[in-house]
């Protein structure tokens, strides 16, 4: 529990990573049946982190993912459809960290060989175009 002083999402408050729900505090955030919860977890759609004596929990992230599943199921997408929709989303959360990833090494080369930070750069359908003056 945060003090009077410390902000919220301070020092001691969990970060949306950490598994703190119990399956049934789980289950009523996202509108589910604890049961679903578990057949989700057996299929691999949303993994929970494990106590010691093996029971599950939920953190934020797991609790966006399950409204996910929920929204995508009730749109008329089976649980392989989903599983798809799921793996591609972090496919391209990947690749979005790659591309700017790669675009700061880019910068960083292209001040260490000019000494500016000034690169001119073009994009055009999805392609990045670094050219040179002069």
């Amino acid at each position: 529990m945060t003090g009077p002083t410390e902000p919220l999402g301070g020092p001691g408050v969990p970060g949306p990573e950490a598994p703190v729900f119990v399956i049934s505090v789980a289950a009523e955030l996202t509108g589910m049946h604890p049961q679903t919860l578990r057949t989700y977890d057996r299929l691999g759609l949303v993994t929970p982190g494990r106590t010691v004596g093996g029971g599950r929990r939920y953190s934020l992230r797991d609790i966006d993912a399950l409204r996910v599943v929920a929204r995508l199921t009730a749109e008329g997408l089976g649980l392989e459809g989903v599983r798809r929709v799921l793996a591609l989303q972090q496919e391209v959360l990947a690749l979005r960290e790659r591309v700017a990833a790669l675009e700061a090494d880019l910068m960083a080369a292209h001040e260490a060989l000019t000494g500016t930070g000034n690169l001119p750069v073009t994009r055009s359908r999805g392609q990045m175009v670094v050219w040179r003056r002069g």
